[in-house]
């Protein structure tokens, strides 16, 4: 088979078409290389040759990776290349000598331009042999007299020498590509050597030269230093004996002074001067002592002031974030926006619960991209680490990808066939292949066997391979930046709902409708082990990597450590196929019928936070890795995000004109995928709804006018707290 390693566009003119057969790929693209960048001597260059004037570089050769099927035609874009180029490089080898493609290229190129621009290279194998496996020959080339270049080793064989070596071989291709004598260009090359050998002996000598020279600078600048601080520290000695000195004689003077003139009276003033020192000082200690204590009390007065007043001002903010929520649900947002802002000037520590008013009402997620997803059916979505792959799959049981910053499609088309273990990316051998495009099982979002949410690293952590299922029990590990497959693992006696990475990257976890769960290892798709659950529907790894999670329709949502079972939330009906697990593994999310979501710990299935949400589409919802938030899709298109600490809505848009199907979030929580049920996915940005206070309150202010940065008379009458606490202050003063 042929192909080619390169891309061009068609029309260009090329140099040279490039055949090879793939088997060969590694000799053939290191030979490309060389072509591609060899840059003609100077002396060369523009000379007259047996093939024109001789070019600076051989660029471009027209290459092409994808592989051709066996069979058929060549397509018309390798004709056309084939038409556009001055020459036909053969890569001859056993390989190509029966590659049908490589024989078809030959056959068009020569029926066009004859012998005289085909270039036989010998990689391996025997022009001359009858052997068929050892014959490199294409048969188009076999009865010609056309010349070849030959990389093979220079040795001697049955009595004769054989090869020109690499760097012969490739000298000789460059001769007859340049249309120039083999002699004249290696007479070129080697001048080129030498001077090249010249420049860098003189740059070598120059560099030992100044290397030198700042040694000897940085010895004498090393010792100058060094005598400088020696004379600073002497300096600096004689100076404080000189002041120890001075201070010596100046004491000893005052002392004679002193007691010349008191000697009479010091004895009978001695005793009284003690007595009253002794007085005073138990006066001081008596008066530090009360001074201290009162002190005391003075704090302790002031902290309880501190915290009564501290609650009194978080009391009046949060009736003013009641207040506040009360305006919004009323449609008053100009009213709510000024409870949010009075309300956190108010009592600074209540800034969270009005952020979360204020982002509701000021802020909006960016919407990134807008693509169609190809499927009326999607209910599965799955952002890569870095926001730019994003994986859809649905009821039609087809994995698709899209690249998440363009909407454009990732082909996953495969083979799928009765291959067992690992592959190494293609049909094993002995394998009956048929082409399947997307040929999976959906990815754990098959409602009809009770598919549940479960959050699955599909992607691996580096995001350069994500997971598939097919359908008849394997597991592909695909090229994300390509969609091709690298390797195939698993063998289940059914279908495959879920699969997912280790965080280590090395194992995957997999679960099948033959009710088993089972960890492998990727690089040689080993069984290491196996969980028997009945009625298995999905499975996940514990944010430790040491404990796995199971979703059962019998027995529910289970936390296993190796084969044991230590921890479990009831199951509950209503609820099959709409849970997801925080990030840390330790509670669940429940949507039910009615649109109640549940955050419940997985330990005793305790209900910690009940959100009542209304109307919310089955399945479409996804909470943030660090529990922080949880965004729900309704019947009527909108995205609603709620905050679980304060349990209020931080944003409702329209994200879709129709029911919402789907939703994914990327690892980071900033990238939103939302997916309606026309087949329509869009990607957007949260960030901007989880901005500080601060800036929200600041982007928002700058839009007022000053009339309407206070309460405005008719707010003021309608409760009296306004004119009482906050009065006709400015809200979006400092």
């Amino acid at each position: 088979m042929a192909t080619a390693i390169g891309e061009a566009e068609e029309g260009a003119r090329y140099r040279a078409f490039f055949s090879y057969a793939r088997a060969d790929g590694k000799l053939a693209a290191k030979l490309h290389r060389f072509l591609d960048s060899y840059k003609v001597p100077r002396a060369l260059q523009g000379m007259a040759g047996k093939r024109g004037p001789v070019p600076a570089t051989l660029h471009p050769i027209f290459r092409d990776r994808e592989d051709l099927a066996g069979g058929g035609e060549l397509g018309d874009r390798l004709r056309a290349a084939l038409e556009s180029s001055e020459a036909l490089i053969v890569l001859c080898t056993p390989n190509s000598a029966q590659s049908h493609w490589v024989d078809e290229e030959v056959r068009l190129f020569r029926a066009k331009n004859g012998n005289d621009a085909i270039f036989p290279v010998i990689g391996a194998g025997d022009p001359d042999s009858d052997d068929p496996a050892e014959q490199c020959m294409p048969p188009s080339l076999r009865e010609t007299s056309v010349l070849a270049a030959d990389l093979r080793d220079i040795r001697k064989e049955t009595g004769h020498i054989i090869g020109d070596g690499a760097a012969g071989g490739r000298q000789k291709l460059l001769a007859g590509l340049l249309g120039l004598d083999l002699d004249q260009l290696r007479r070129r090359e080697e001048a080129r050597r030498r001077r090249q050998m010249m420049a860098l002996a003189g740059a070598l000598v120059l560099f030992v030269g100044l290397a030198g020279v700042a040694t000897l600078l940085g010895f004498a600048a090393n010792s100058s230093a060094r005598e400088a601080e020696r004379q600073r520290v002497i300096a600096e000695k004689q100076a404080d004996r000189a002041q120890r000195g001075e201070a010596l004689a100046e004491r000893r003077a005052e002392a004679e002074a002193l007691a010349r003139s008191r000697e009479s009276a010091a004895r009978k003033l001695a005793d009284e001067q003690r007595k009253m020192a002794e007085q005073q000082r138990a006066l001081a200690l008596a008066n530090a002592a009360e001074a201290q204590r009162q002190a005391g009390i003075a704090r302790s007065n002031a902290a309880r002031a501190e915290a009564q007043y501290a609650r009194a001002q978080g009391a009046l903010a949060d009736s003013f974030a009641q207040r506040g929520l009360a305006a919004a649900d009323a449609g008053k947002r100009d009213t709510a926006l000024r409870y949010a802002l009075a309300g956190a000037r108010i009592s600074p520590a209540s800034t969270d619960r009005q952020r979360v008013l204020l982002a509701r009402l000021t802020a909006t997620p960016r919407q990134t991209a807008s693509f169609a997803s190809g499927s009326r059916s999607t209910s599965f979505l799955a952002l890569g680490p870095d926001g730019s792959r994003l994986m859809s799959s649905g009821l039609d049981k087809v994995a698709r990808l899209f690249d998440a910053r363009t909407g454009a499609a990732i082909d996953l088309a495969g083979f799928v066939g009765a291959a067992k273990g690992l592959t190494g990316g293609g049909a094993s051998k002995g394998m009956v292949a048929r082409p399947r495009a997307g040929a999976t099982r959906g990815m754990n979002a098959d409602a009809a066997v009770g598919g549940t949410k479960l959050n699955n690293n599909w992607f691996s952590a580096d995001g350069r391979h994500f997971l598939i299922s097919l359908e008849d029990g394997t597991v592909e590990l695909r090229d994300s930046a390509s969609g091709d497959v690298v390797s195939r693992f698993g063998r289940h006696g059914g279908a495959v709902l879920s699969a997912s990475f280790h965080p280590d990257g090395g194992r995957a976890l997999t679960a099948s409708l033959d009710d088993s769960a089972r960890i492998w290892r990727i690089a040689d798709g080993a069984e290491l082990e196996r969980l028997d659950v009945p009625a298995l529907r999905s499975a996940a790894w514990g944010p430790d990597g040491a404990s796995i999670v199971t979703m059962s329709l019998t027995s529910g949502l289970e936390v296993w450590r190796g084969r044991r079972a230590v921890a479990q939330l009831p199951n509950r009906a209503a609820n099959r196929g709409a849970l997801a697990i925080t990030g840390d593994g330790t509670q669940a999310i429940e949507i039910d019928t009615e649109g109640v979501i549940r955050l419940s710990r997985i330990a005793d299935g305790a209900t910690e936070v009940r959100l009542d949400s209304g109307d919310v589409a089955p399945g479409a919802f996804v909470i943030g890795a660090d529990s922080r938030f949880v965004a729900i899709g309704r019947s009527d298109g909108h995205v609603v995000v709620w905050d679980i600490a304060t349990r209020q809505p931080v944003a409702d848009f329209a994200a879709h004109r129709g029911p919402v199907a789907a939703l994914g979030l990327s690892p980071d929580s900033r990238l939103l995928a939302t997916a309606a049920r026309d087949g329509e996915m869009r990607i957007w940005d949260l960030l901007p709804i989880f901005a500080p206070f601060d800036r929200l309150a600041a982007d928002w202010c700058r839009k007022l006018a000053p009339d309407e940065r206070r309460f405005t008379p008719d707010e003021r009458a309608a409760d009296p707290l306004i004119p009482a606490v906050w009065g006709m202050r400015d809200i979006c003063a400092p």
